[in-house]
């Protein structure tokens, strides 16, 4: 089964508008680790996550050795202790990183690792027919609308490519 290790700001697009159900039927290992599970602070985010984590469709990754994310940090000091704490738990379970920090993407892909971001997410939804072609272009607009980091001309293609379906 293929590991995918999640960066918070995926977590919270993906809460944000309401596609967590549909995000935990991707056929993929999902892993938060415990650096990045202590960033989310809403009680809502919390109670819904442990749902999925309850149910085995998300599991906390624990650092074992905080000394690894200090030798991580001194390597890449643009990166938070959660950024580092996602490139080691990808590196030791040979997993895909889902984010949408463009800091950790370059060091990640650098180093080797495959990294996607949001607008991966819904492709797979879409072509693992999880969500409709309509579903996803509601999902993405609302998206758009409240998160100005998305790669707009990119956002624009699928729009158009799943009005066209």
């Amino acid at each position: 089964m293929i590991i995918v290790v999640n960066d918070a700001n995926i977590i919270f697009d993906v809460i944000e508008i309401n596609l967590t159900e549909f995000f935990f039927q991707l056929d993929y290992k999902f892993l938060i680790t415990d650096f990045v599970y202590k960033e989310i602070e809403k009680a809502e985010q919390i109670m819904l996550l442990e749902e999925y984590i309850q149910n085995k469709s998300l599991d906390i990754y624990e650092i074992d050795d905080i000394n690894k994310i200090y030798e991580k940090n001194l390597k890449n000091q643009t990166l938070s202790a959660e950024d580092c704490s996602v490139l080691i738990a990808a590196e030791e379970e040979k997993a895909i990183i889902l984010t949408g920090d463009k800091a950790l993407r370059q060091i990640a892909e650098k180093d080797g690792t495959e990294v996607h971001g949001i607008l991966w997410v819904f492709d797979r939804l879409v072509d693992n027919e999880i969500i409709s072609d309509d579903l996803a272009i509601d999902k993405l607009t609302n998206l758009m609308e409240i998160n100005n980091r998305l790669p707009i001309d990119e956002c624009q293609k699928r729009i158009k490519k799943w009005k066209n379906n």
